[in-house]
């Protein structure tokens, strides 16, 4: 059993995170935690995994109980046998350079025989779809991948607690539905199971309890039942995102796009880092200002890797990018092209959240003023004066497409914006895209994300096979289509 009773958690500045937060867990129940990005919700994991005790900027008071022993009181093996954690970034969790590496370094550290070791590693990999990604190094591994070698680590390691932060955010829809089959076996098993998430489609069948946090608190508790019967409007105003995957209609999605600005790629080829078969071979395809084009594909095809070769951050690629009817020579289309990368904190450079939007651009007139119209249109406002390193993931992801929109380049590539978010900031993301379109601007935005499709999309480009497969404008009878292409099986 997870007993936490009237914590307070507060940074040594006096910034609150928690505030008189109570939560049981019983052994072998499955517990949602969703809210507002910022609530806290990863704070509380963390809480449950003892990590929090070991961080110097936190003041933490109140009992914290793991199967009746205080889990600061505990040794960090003691925690580690028991609970098992999948970290929101997950690249902050990995100990080896080599994915079988990383899988068997639980194992090792606990004295287990090497055949029951390859045994766990070969089952946990064959789950996750991972068999062929053993010998690779982790960092050339997509995020999504990375997210799936996190997961495997943990079902290596069979502890009886797994507490998972976002554990969806990276992976595209079919390795969700594979995400949920596998928490299915773990609760059938008698694991007890803690998930911080947004995204609550592929957990409303299988959580016994979700808790919905916000500014600290818990707020409300709903049973499965409770939860399923919500009505999207009530789950809208809670900032809770949507039970079901339902496809927004009545949306104006601009479809005659303008011609004011143009990306171009002619047979575009994207080689891999280790130098074998290419990832992506003879793209061809234009986008014009007023789209928001959304690039889909089952996780590691390739999106981020063509994403970084149109910026001009990789020389992995050959074949032309034109912007404007003229050649984008690689070491000038950053001039023209930015990029907003999948990891926030690769782009935060600033002191505070303001100074952030400010990071090489002018702080004039007309530019303070185009800030702080940024600043509350993305819910950022309040947060100005924080900094950046103190935000939740959510939050920094909002920052980053701030500093993007900043700027004057025609065209942001946008990887996986709403990983982080709740279904307010989505919808505000949503409608800056939109708004930002209107004003001639090009959007290729990289994403898993059924509902930012939904919400924002006038075009969508899906990849498989090393090609585009498909190309097709967004309109109202478009959901069950691009529902079929988000779940197509990855093998």
């Amino acid at each position: 059993m997870i007993q936490l009773k009237n914590i307070d958690v507060h940074s040594r500045q006096g910034t609150p995170i928690l505030n008189d937060f109570s939560l049981s867990v019983a052994s072998g129940e499955l517990v949602v935690l969703s809210g507002p990005s910022g609530s806290g919700k990863s704070t509380i994991i963390r809480l449950i995994n003892g990590l929090a005790y070991m961080d110097d900027a936190l003041v933490i008071e109140g009992k914290a109980e793991l199967n009746g022993q205080s889990i600061k009181s505990m040794n960090s093996w003691e925690r580690s046998e028991q609970v098992g954690s999948v970290f929101q970034d997950p690249r902050s969790q990995f100990f080896a350079p080599i994915v079988e590496d990383e899988l068997a370094f639980y194992c090792e550290n606990f004295g287990m025989k090497p055949k029951i070791i390859k045994e766990r590693i070969h089952q946990a990999a064959k789950e996750q779809n991972l068999l062929p990604l053993l010998d690779h190094r982790i960092m050339t591994l997509s995020s999504g991948e990375k997210q799936k070698v996190a997961i495997a680590a943990i079902r290596v390691a069979r502890q009886t607690v797994y507490v998972l932060d976002e554990p969806s955010s990276n992976l595209n829809l079919a390795a969700t539905t594979q995400l949920a089959d596998l928490i299915r076996k773990w609760k059938e098993a008698g694991h007890t199971i803690v998930i911080a998430e947004h995204r609550l489609h592929y957990l409303t069948d299988l959580l016994d309890r979700m808790i919905y946090v916000r500014n600290g608190q818990a707020v409300r508790s709903y049973s499965r039942d409770k939860l399923i019967i919500l009505p999207a409007e009530q789950l809208a105003a809670s900032g809770l995102r949507q039970t079901r995957l339902v496809w927004k209609t009545g949306i104006n999605r601009r479809s005659v796009p303008q011609n004011i600005h143009e990306l171009s790629i002619h047979q575009l080829t994207i080689n891999s880092w280790s130098g074998g078969e290419a990832l992506l071979h003879n793209l061809t395809f234009s986008i014009h200002s007023g789209e928001v084009v959304m690039l889909t594909g089952s996780n590691g095809i390739g999106k981020t890797s063509l994403a970084r070769a149109l910026c001009g951050l990789s020389r992995k690629s050959e074949g032309t990018v034109t912007v404007d009817g003229r050649l984008a020579l690689r070491r000038k289309r950053s001039r023209q092209i930015r990029y907003v990368m999948q990891e926030a904190d690769f782009q935060l450079f600033g002191q505070s959240v303001w100074d952030e939007l400010f990071v090489g651009i002018k702080e004039d007139a007309d530019q303070v003023t185009r800030a702080q119209q940024l600043l509350r249109e993305l819910d950022l406002w309040s947060l100005r004066d924080r900094h950046p390193s103190t935000l939740s993931g959510g939050e920094k992801q909002r920052v980053t497409l701030a500093a993007a929109l900043m700027s004057t380049v025609p065209v942001i590539i946008l990887d996986e914006p709403t990983s982080g978010l709740d279904w307010r900031s989505l919808e505000k993301t949503a409608e800056c895209l939109k708004r930002e379109a209107e004003k001639d601007r090009i959007f290729l935005v990289i994403t898993h994300d059924y509902e930012l499709i939904s919400q924002a999309g006038t075009r969508l480009i899906h990849l498989k096979d090393r090609i585009v497969t498909d190309d097709f404008p967004l309109d109202d009878t478009s959901g069950a289509r691009v529902l079929s292409l988000l779940t197509q099986d990855e093998s």
